[in-house]
């Protein structure tokens, strides 16, 4: 039995979960990798029973690097189930995978379920550590939980506001098309280390040899990777230039304090309502 979790992650929440769900699984001795999904996939062997389909919420959407790449992937007759990363536990985030479930379920593939995760912003100046050390806490749970339940398939359905949403919501998706002809990289900080253009999965920027400058192609998705790996501040985001990303979370302190704690008593926790709500919600699913 062997399950491959196929994932894209920005800023690397989506890449926590997908690895916490293969370490569960290889605890249960179910054989996992997880893949990254690149835009250069096409023809790539899909060699496991069962598929998990890993993204980041934008804009109650999955990028659409998701969506391309399963439509070039030969994926059929084969189980799956999706989760997603975000910093709100909205139902739209549900409509992120419309496409991506009306794709799969053409080839003759099978549903097994969809989870969402809330996760730690990484666009926000102030962080609640009492609600990080919640998340990657119900985190760890709410996968065991999953793992638990993995291969029982399950009935897709879509709300007609869901389906509304995903395209409504597809318009702003758009806008990362055009902000990317305004996108600007600061040549005075810039110190041409590359990473940026190294690691766009999307391969959307490229280094100028006559003007010896990083530039944006036209494709930019919005993922935002190149400002959580540029060390210099050099990137200016144009239109979304407001949006600051935290370089990065520790996960690795974090699930260490999670082991080393109890569980959490949300009553004496500084969360707002709505955030209590989602973790009281997934005490209920998962009757801890």
């Amino acid at each position: 039995m062997k399950v491959l979790l196929y994932y894209f992650t920005g800023t690397y929440n989506t890449l926590f979960i997908a690895t916490l769900f293969k370490n569960v699984l290889q605890l249960n001795k179910i054989d996992a990798e997880v893949r990254l999904i690149e835009g250069k996939d096409k023809n790539v062997k899909i060699d496991a029973d069962i598929i998990g389909i890993a993204y980041p919420i934008y804009h109650h959407l999955s990028p659409k690097i998701i969506e391309k790449n399963l439509l070039k992937l030969n994926i059929e007759n084969k189980k799956y189930f999706i989760f997603h990363t975000g910093k709100s536990d909205s139902s739209l985030n549900y409509a992120s995978s419309y496409k991506i479930n009306k794709i799969l379920l053409k080839r003759n593939n099978i549903f097994c379920g969809e989870y969402h995760f809330l996760m730690p912003s990484n666009y926000e100046k102030k962080t609640n550590i009492e609600l990080i050390n919640c998340e990657i806490n119900y985190a760890i749970r709410y996968v065991k939980y999953i793992v638990r339940h993995l291969f029982d398939e399950k009935k897709y359905h879509i709300t007609i506001k869901n389906k509304m949403a995903y395209y409504l919501y597809g318009v702003s998706l758009f806008m990362y098309h055009i902000n990317s002809f305004f996108i600007k990289v600061d040549k005075k900080k810039c110190n041409r280390c590359r990473k940026c253009l190294n690691q766009c999965v999307n391969g959307s920027i490229i280094y100028n040899k006559v003007k010896k400058r990083i530039q944006f192609k036209k494709s930019c998705i919005g993922c935002f990777r190149c400002l959580y790996l540029c060390q210099c501040d050099a990137i200016n985001f144009a239109l979304f230039n407001t949006k600051k990303v935290l370089k990065y979370y520790n996960f690795n302190e974090l699930l260490d304090n999670y082991l080393k704690s109890e569980k959490n008593d949300l009553a004496k926790l500084t969360l707002s309502i709505k955030e209590k709500e989602y973790f009281k919600k997934l005490d209920d699913i998962i009757h801890l």
